[in-house]
C-alpha cells in the first residue's frame, strides 16, 4: 500500500467523514489519500457484518456489494475435493479466494487491476497463500490442466445498474457450461431470483443457501462428481434436505400450531418434504405456512401457536389485539399481497403481549392468524 494511503487511515480511524475531518488529515497527507481512507473507513463499517476482518482489509463499493460473506463463502470451498486445485474466476476483492486458499490450492483471475490488488492485501491480511492474476477469465482457463476445478460468481451490474438477464452476467452461465460439466466439480453462485427454468438448464445440482435467515443464493454445482437433485441448505446448522415429491393436503383455516418455513426451503420447493416428514398440512393459498395440531421441532421451521384467526378484517384483528393484551404486533406474509407497513401503523397496540399476525389467502379472501412463537 502507498505509506501515504497507509498513513491517512491511521488518521482517520474512528472520525466521522466531516469536511473538518477531511481537511485535517488532507493536510498531513494529500486530498487524494484523505477522501480515500474516509471512503475505506465507511466501506469498512459496512462490511463488518460479512467479514470478521473487516477492519484490515480494503474495499471498493462494488466490490464489497458483490463478495461473498465469509460464512458462505467456507461453505462453497468445501464444496471441492480434497487436494483439487481450484480456479476462481471472479476473484473479486477475494472474499470466496481467502476460503479456498485455506481449504488448498486456489487461485482467481480479476479483470480490473485495483481490485485485484485488494484480493491480495486481503489474502495477507488472512494469513491465506493464493495467486492472483490479472487479465479476463477465458485467458485464465485456458492456461488451467482439465483437472482444475472452477468457481465463478458473476458479476449482476451492467452499465452501473444491477440485473436479474442472465444474457447480461459476466461471465455469461451459458458460456461456461460445457467446461464446467467435465471437471469434477465447478461451482456458479446465483441469485436466488432467477427463475426455476433458467437455472434447471444448466443442470448438475441446485442448492439454495439460507444464512441468517435468508435465502441468500442459488448455487448450480456442475461436473463429473456433482451429484443431482434440487436442496435447500442451512449453512450454519450444516444441514441440507432434498425437495421430494409427496402429495401435501391442505388446510383452509389453521390448526393449533403454524409453521413458518426457512426462505431456503420454501425456494427450493421442500415443503412437501418437511410436510410429509412431521405430518403437516398445507395453509390455504400460502406459500411457505404449514399447520398441524401437534407440536414439532425442526432448524427448517420456526414454530408458532395459533391464538386467533379468521377474516383478514381490521377491526376484528384489532379488537381480537386488544381483548389478547398484544403489544404492536410483528407482521408477516405469504402471498397475500399487502402493504405491511401501512398495515403496522393501524394496529398500533398498548399491551405487553408480543403477538405475530400472519396474513394469507384462501381463494379470493384475506384471512388472518393471531400467533404466539414457540421456541
Amino acid at each position: 500500500m502507498n505509506p501515504l494511503y497507509d498513513q491517512a487511515l491511521n488518521l482517520s480511524e474512528n472520525l466521522p467523514g466531516t469536511a473538518a475531518n477531511i481537511s485535517r488529515v488532507a493536510k498531513a497527507t494529500s486530498q487524494g489519500a484523505a477522501q480515500w481512507a474516509f471512503t475505506q473507513w465507511s466501506l469498512r463499517k459496512r462490511a463488518r457484518a460479512k467479514f470478521a476482518l473487516a477492519d484490515q482489509m480494503l474495499f471498493d463499493r462494488d466490490g464489497l456489494e458483490m463478495s461473498t460473506h465469509e460464512g458462505l463463502a467456507e461453505y462453497h470451498a468445501a464444496l471441492f475435493p480434497t487436494g483439487a486445485r481450484v480456479l476462481d474466476l471472479t476473484a473479486g476483492i477475494g472474499a470466496d479466494l481467502i476460503a479456498l486458499g485455506r481449504h488448498g490450492d486456489a487461485a482467481g483471475c480479476e479483470i480490473d487491476s485495483e481490485r485485484a490488488g485488494m484480493a491480495i492485501h486481503n489474502l495477507k491480511v488472512h494469513g491465506v497463500e493464493a495467486e492472483v492474476r490479472v487479465g479476463d477469465y477465458r485467458a485464465a482457463m485456458d492456461l488451467e490442466p482439465e483437472s482444475t476445478c472452477f468457481y465463478v460468481d458473476p458479476s449482476r451490474r451492467e452499465s452501473g445498474r444491477r440485473t436479474i438477464d442472465p444474457a447480461e452476467f459476466s461471465p455469461n452461465p451459458l458460456e461456461l457450461k460445457s467446461r464446467f460439466d467435465t471437471c469434477s466439480i465447478g461451482a456458479l453462485k446465483l441469485s436466488p431470483m432467477l427463475p426455476d427454468g433458467f437455472l434447471e438448464s444448466l443442470g448438475g445440482r441446485l442448492e439454495f443457501l439460507s444464512y441468517g435467515g435468508e435465502c441468500r443464493e442459488a448455487l448450480v454445482v456442475l461436473g463429473t462428481e456433482s451429484e443431482p437433485g434440487r436442496f435447500a441448505v442451512l449453512v450454519e446448522r450444516k444441514v441440507k434436505i432434498e425437495a421430494e415429491d409427496h402429495y401435501i393436503s391442505t388446510a383452509e383455516t389453521p390448526l393449533a400450531y403454524l409453521y413458518e418455513a426457512d426462505p431456503a426451503a420454501v425456494r427450493a420447493h421442500c415443503l412437501a418434504t418437511l410436510a410429509h416428514e412431521f405430518r403437516l398440512e398445507h395453509l390455504a393459498d400460502s406459500n411457505g405456512y404449514l399447520v398441524g395440531g401437534h407440536s414439532v421441532d425442526s432448524p427448517w421451521m420456526v414454530r408458532y401457536r395459533v391464538v386467533n384467526s379468521g377474516r383478514g378484517d381490521l377491526k376484528q384483528i384489532r379488537r381480537s389485539l386488544e381483548q389478547l393484551g398484544a403489544s404492536t404486533p410483528i407482521l408477516k406474509q405469504k402471498g397475500a399481497g399487502l402493504e405491511l407497513q401501512k398495515l403496522h401503523k393501524s394496529l398500533k397496540s398498548t399491551g405487553d403481549q408480543e403477538m405475530h399476525v400472519a396474513f394469507y389467502r384462501a381463494g379470493a379472501g384475506l384471512r388472518h392468524a393471531i400467533l404466539m412463537r414457540e421456541t
